[in-house]
């Protein structure tokens, strides 16, 4: 397994991953989310790294979100999605090694933040063991599936 730069032509398989009904019941995206709207979401301002096996199937996503505002250059947020079949093997802590060496070594970032639903309880599990930390809750803050599921505020600060 490798890390690589996202590319354009990683974003069919992309959308697959995001359009899994686990990871969208997980995000903020709408299961009919279409093609274009999907593709129109990475922008320049984010950096997008893929997780690869050596035949390049694609494993999972990291988008790491910085600012160059002056106030807020020393903090990003970032998201993860693992393919469905690539779940339960160590990717997500692939992703999560590399995001802090990133962070920590390219970017310099003092404040690292992120956003899981609370019955998210692996994808918790797997943040404080990478020294994130709870800030606070956002109370019945989105919709799936006929629920409101509280959102879990989240920081890891380097000092």
């Amino acid at each position: 397994m490798k890390i690589r730069k996202m590319s354009p032509a990683d974003l069919p398989a992309l959308y697959d991953i995001y359009t899994d009904k686990e990871v969208v019941n997980n995000n903020r995206y709408l299961p009919d989310i279409k093609r274009e709207e999907f593709d129109s979401m990475f922008s320049d301002s984010q950096h997008n790294f893929v997780a690869v096996e050596s035949d390049g199937e694609l494993l999972g996503h990291l988008a790491i979100n910085s600012t160059s505002k002056p106030r807020l250059k020393h903090s990003a947020s970032f998201g993860i999605a693992v393919a469905k079949t690539s779940r339960g093997k160590g990717v997500g802590r692939f992703l999560m090694e590399y995001l802090l060496a990133y962070c920590d070594e390219q970017l310099n970032l003092t404040r690292l933040e992120l956003e899981v639903h609370a019955n998210n309880v692996g994808a918790l599990a797997l943040y404080k063991s990478f020294g994130f930390e709870v800030e606070g809750t956002k109370r019945k803050a989105v919709l799936v599936e006929d629920d409101l599921i509280d959102i879990v505020i989240m920081s890891r600060v380097r000092t």
